[in-house]
């Protein structure tokens, strides 16, 4: 799949360039979106005037290095109009673009909220939860092994912990250790959105991101009450875990050290609590 480009943040006149698709990003591109684009040593901003299976090209073609945004900047209409100012007033094709979508807006968009411009769980059901105590860590890794293999889901450690020495419990599994780079950063999102692996090894950080790929939480050590970041606020951990149960996620909460008031509160509620 072949893609046409117009340049955003520099070109050299009116003309559209064309990069490869690879099938990968194929779900997360559309006509009027932003992709980033190797541009000789640097890689820059571009948006998708048109894709197709056959696009008249020169040269060599080079793939797109990855999706910026998936909701689309411009219309059908909008493009033409941009490519027809360009073309008939002899301006650099950019400079019209900037016209249509101004360049601060850029720098401020989808950074590091990829994921919430997929479609989030809106079918209202209520899921399950179930409190596991373990006598110790070995204890919880032997049983997050064996269960993950029957019922796959996301595991989500506390701050600190290793993720990726967890991640070996279970092979393959796409692990969210939040690198500080934005590429590996999307190819991680890009990871859980394709389900590739039915396992996922995160932090509490992972919660905040788009878990709808996941039915099945197992949240290991964190307290209910501890506070999490949710957008610009902290709320408390069992707030977080009742919007995804109310989304019908099933929430395993496993622990070596219960907390009285979850043990007394899945008491009271008659949820499942389990020994092992």
């Amino acid at each position: 799949m072949l893609c046409s480009i117009i340049p955003y943040s520099r070109s050299f006149d009116d003309t559209l360039l064309t990069y490869s698709l690879p099938e990968e990003f194929r779900p997360f591109v559309k006509v009027g979106s932003s992709v980033h684009i190797p541009w000789w040593a640097d890689t820059i901003l571009w948006i998708v005037a048109d894709i197709a299976e056959t696009i008249p090209y020169e040269g060599e073609i080079k793939p797109i290095t990855g999706p910026h945004c998936t909701t689309p900047w411009l219309s059908p209409s909008e493009i033409a109009l941009l490519i027809q100012l360009s073309r008939r007033l002899f301006v650099r094709l950019h400079t019209v673009a900037q016209l249509f979508v101004p360049l601060g807006l850029f720098g401020l968009f989808e950074k590091e909220n990829f994921l919430s411009l997929t479609s989030p769980v809106v079918s209202k059901q209520k899921g399950e939860s179930e409190y596991i105590v373990a006598p110790d860590e070995a204890a919880i890794q032997s049983y997050l092994a064996s269960t993950l293999a029957l019922t796959p889901g996301a595991v989500i450690l506390p701050e600190g912990v290793s993720v990726k020495s967890w991640s070996s419990l279970f092979t393959p599994s796409v692990v969210d250790h939040h690198p500080k780079s934005l590429s590996t950063q999307k190819k991680i999102y890009l990871d859980i959105l394709e389900g590739t692996s039915r396992v996922l090894f995160g932090t509490r950080r992972t919660l905040t991101k788009r878990l709808w790929r996941y039915t099945h939480l197992y949240i290991v050590y964190d307290n209910l009450s501890t506070d999490i970041v949710f957008g610009q606020r902290h709320i408390p951990l069992w707030m977080l875990v009742e919007m995804l149960e109310s989304h019908g996620h099933i929430i395993h909460y496993i622990t070596t050290t219960p907390s009285i008031r979850t043990f007394c509160d899945f008491l009271q509620n008659k949820k499942s609590v389990k020994y092992l």
